[in-house]
């Protein structure tokens, strides 16, 4: 991109020397067009725009998004901070992912900003938050890799924020304390959260108004408490088959859920053992009256898994597509199939499809794989 800038530049420099008339159709649009194409590009790439001509000179001054690569400048990090609150900043993303860096500590005014809408902390970053935090318009917030002043930070932090309806959690580094960690947002409709390195044995989420959750629980060390989410329609979850009590109580939770994308994870005890553990002996609401896709990933050739298909498609009454994202090793898997294909299905609509990952895409195996459905 910085040569494209220094190219047109030159260019420009050529024409006009040459007396030729150029036609430039990105300077045709508005400047509101401009500043946010420029909002994609890294803020050092944005300055260079200036160069271009005398109208594009300050354009970069309005873009509302500034995006810095270098670790030079985390030396200025808290001025900085400072400065654009000051300028009523509205969405702000501080990604510190440089070794050998040590971890920054942001200004305590930061989380009393009353017009942040969106905020983004990941990787190096400390969090110590003053008495009173107050982030009264923010609806966005990612929180990956920090470190926390205390075990009571996220609680704190959370509780400032009434009209968050969009968070991404990644808890490495948080220690919980006795009371384990609980998230309440009223107006929560979208979270994403992993579990992985978390340090936390208790974990509750209590919000009526979720529409979308992303949720790893593929750790069986803990112990997750689920409220009810009528909301739900959209659920994406990374477990095995042995935290599946957890993923039956977020099932029998969400009684209105349309669709349930379940990512395999392969736990240690199912290396060289086959599992013939079973899924759940209740069927809940939402299988039975709502389920419409169910799409698995990392599919393995366990007992349990091919059990796990079965009792969706006996139960789930409205289920239109079932994808199963497998690999290229079938040929021991034939007779699971085609047992699958001929399970009974409580929907006359549903349609099983299989699919290959991107990284082991072989039109041999696919033709195997119609065989198979064929046959």
């Amino acid at each position: 991109m910085a040569d494209l800038v220094q190219r047109l530049s030159k260019k420009r420099s050529v024409e006009k020397e040459k007396g030729q008339k150029h036609i430039d159709q990105l300077s045709n649009l508005p400047d509101s067009i401009i500043c946010h194409i420029l909002s994609f590009l890294p803020t050092k790439l944005s300055v260079a725009t200036s160069t271009l001509s005398k109208r594009w000179k300050h354009l970069w001054t309005a873009v509302p998004v500034l995006s810095f690569s270098s670790a030079e400048f985390i030396g200025t990090l808290g001025s900085f901070v400072d400065s654009i609150v000051e300028r009523n900043v509205q969405e702000l993303k501080l990604s510190l992912n440089f070794s050998h860096v040590p971890t920054v500590r942001l200004p305590g005014r930061l989380f009393a900003c009353r017009t942040l809408v969106s905020l983004k902390l990941i990787d190096n970053i400390f969090i110590d938050l003053p008495e009173n935090v107050c982030l009264q318009n923010l609806r966005t917030l990612q929180l990956e890799r920090l470190h926390y002043a205390n075990e009571g930070s996220f609680n704190i932090l959370l509780s400032g924020c009434p009209v968050l309806e969009d968070l991404r959690l990644n808890l490495k580094n948080y220690e919980a304390n006795d009371h384990g960690l609980l998230i309440s947002a009223p107006l929560l409709e979208r979270i994403e959260l992993s579990q992985k390195n978390f340090n936390v044995l208790n974990f509750q989420i209590d919000s009526s108004s979720l529409v979308e959750a992303i949720i790893d629980i593929h750790n069986a060390l803990f112990s997750m408490a689920f409220h009810e989410f009528h909301n739900l329609v959209c659920l994406e979850t990374t477990t095995s088959c042995a935290n599946w009590d957890d993923l039956e109580e977020l099932l029998h939770g969400s009684n209105n859920l349309k669709t349930l994308v379940y990512h395999i994870e392969v736990p240690i005890l199912h290396r060289g053992h086959n599992c013939d553990k079973s899924f759940s002996k209740t069927v809940p609401v939402c299988v039975s009256a709502s389920l419409k896709a169910l799409k698995l990933t990392g599919f393995i050739n366990q007992n349990c898994y091919w059990t796990f298909i079965q009792y969706m498609l006996k139960n789930a009454k409205f289920l239109e597509e079932v994808k199963i994202r497998t690999s290229s090793m079938l040929k021991k898997r034939r007779r699971h199939i085609r047992n699958m294909l001929n399970c009974p299905r409580a929907s006359t609509e549903c349609q099983i499809r299989f699919f290959l990952g991107l990284d082991r895409r072989r039109i041999s195996v696919l033709i195997e794989v119609l065989c198979i459905l064929v046959l």
